[in-house]
């Protein structure tokens, strides 16, 4: 459950990100459902990597986890390989904005749904 939970969130923080930030084009609303999907569910699984690999968590770790994470899914959505789902993002700078929310949002989530100074 603790998953799907987080699953969720960054879902609607994916979907809000897009929204907020100009630059972003979506062709349809499902396109950009299905593309918050794929985020979410990667970011839902930083906390699951972290335990599987026994690496000490701590809010650093997880935090550059989840920077570096949603920069790279950005990266390639500027790329074009999302493009078969109809969202382009127009412009390299328009990565930044997107990147932070929606990790922002990934660490708070990973926080209160079962991180907290260490995990074990």
């Amino acid at each position: 459950m603790n998953y799907m939970a987080r699953l969720g969130i960054v879902f609607v923080a994916v979907m809000f990100a897009g929204k907020v930030t100009p630059g972003i084009l979506v062709e349809e609303q499902w396109y950009e459902f299905f593309l918050a999907l794929i985020f979410g569910g990667l970011n839902a699984l930083i906390r699951s990597l972290i335990i599987l690999n026994n690496w000490k968590g701590s809010w650093t770790l997880v935090s550059i986890m989840a920077v570096i994470l949603n920069l790279f899914l950005y990266i390639l959505v500027y790329a074009g390989v999302f493009s078969w789902l109809g969202v382009n993002i127009i412009g390299f700078g328009t990565i930044i904005a997107p990147t932070i929310i929606v990790s922002f949002v990934s660490v708070l989530c990973n926080h209160f749904k079962g991180f907290k100074t260490k995990i074990e």
